[in-house]
């Protein structure tokens, strides 16, 4: 039986516009500003209608109709797109969908989720510790565990309500040996209690994920 697929990316965006907007990433300017230069090329460029869901370090996130559509800024964006493209069925039903990403990483399609208020993080507690505990097992995922800090990076499937992470290109598999204390015997690192910070269980030493 053949299967007909439709690309979401280019259904929005020709490829002349995609090779304007990859230009942008190549800009000497700072991220805040390449920001304001797509959201110049959609707007008065390109006129397509867009919700703006806001900026991370690395890249630009907006809604189109159904869609969420996360633009690379730099390199590392292109990265992260493509880390998140690759473990978006191996994390279900725990974060975002992701349908299709651009060869080089440029534009990522997503399912929408709704972001959870800080009220509602605090009050989802037990139920995102489990979750991180359930990704633990074979996975470190930076930036997503139970600190206020993280709370935008938390949502809900508009379709059943499920909980789930909207940002997770800090992943490494647990058996990566960067996640290793110094110390004697090299011993995998581990969580601590609310999944922030990663703890030696021999010397104790703690270490942040920005530190690794």
């Amino acid at each position: 039986m053949r299967v007909t697929l439709t690309s979401k990316i280019h259904k929005i965006f020709t490829p002349e516009q995609m090779v304007e907007l990859n230009a942008i990433t190549y800009q000497p300017a700072s991220n805040l500003e390449k920001v304001i230069m797509i959201e110049n090329l959609l707007e008065t460029k390109y006129h397509i209608e867009y919700l703006k869901l806001g900026s991370g370090t690395n890249r630009y996130g907006c809604q189109i109709g159904d869609t969420v559509f996360k633009f690379a800024l730099d390199e590392a964006g292109k990265m992260d797109n493509m880390r998140e493209f690759k473990y978006t069925d191996k994390l279900q039903p725990y974060v975002i969908k992701c349908y299709e990403c651009a060869p080089d990483g440029l534009i990522m399609a997503c399912e929408p989720f709704q972001p959870l208020s800080e009220k509602e993080f605090l009050d989802e507690k037990d139920n995102i510790l489990e979750i991180l505990s359930e990704l633990s097992r074979n996975f470190f995922i930076g930036d997503i565990g139970f600190t206020t800090k993280n709370c935008m990076n938390w949502g809900r499937r508009k379709s059943d309500g499920q909980l789930g992470i909207l940002d997770f290109a800090y992943i490494y598999s647990t058996s990566y040996k960067t996640f290793c204390c110094t110390c004697e015997g090299q011993p995998f690192l581990q969580y601590d209690e609310k999944y922030v910070d990663l703890i030696c269980p021999v010397c104790g030493r703690k270490w942040s994920f920005q530190d690794i």
